[in-house]
């Protein structure tokens, strides 16, 4: 069952059965081979990906990789938040399975159940700080300031 599946990923922790149940109603599930492109840059669809088997590779503008997500790792989060078009392309590295929840289903979701909002906002809200934070230090480090408190 997807519910289970998905329940103990970082992007529903703190919501209960009944939640991720509503969550996994929404969702499909979408099995990709390697070098399959799970996100097309610049497609202006804004559902959220959550990464349950393999691995999925985020490559950016120039096509430089700039990161590597495996299980339980969300992508296409941002243009969730910001209705803008994809900012990378993300492709399966191998053989990879993907929970895909339709942007539009997710919020009118949201919309109806105050709680599950709160807690699945916030989590996002986790993820994105996390991500920030990370392209802050390895921006640091690439210009060679140092990252260790002062």
């Amino acid at each position: 069952m997807l519910s289970e599946t998905i329940r103990h990923t970082y992007l529903l922790h703190g919501l209960n059965h009944d939640q991720v149940a509503a969550i996994a109603a929404i969702a499909n599930v979408r099995e990709y081979d390697g070098g399959q492109t799970i996100v097309r840059q610049f497609s202006r669809d804004d559902g959220v990906a959550i990464v349950l088997e393999g691995t999925a590779r985020v490559k950016g503008f120039s096509g430089e990789t700039l990161c590597e997500c495996g299980p339980g790792s969300i992508v296409g989060e941002m243009s969730l938040v910001d209705d803008q078009p994809r900012s990378a392309n993300v492709v399966s590295v191998g053989r990879s399975k993907i929970v895909v929840i339709p942007g539009d289903k997710l919020w009118t979701l949201l919309d109806s159940d105050a709680v599950l909002a709160r807690t699945f906002l916030h989590n996002l809200c986790r993820v994105l700080s996390m991500r920030l934070r990370t392209a802050s230090i390895h921006l640091d480090l690439t210009q060679g300031k140092s990252v260790a408190p002062t």
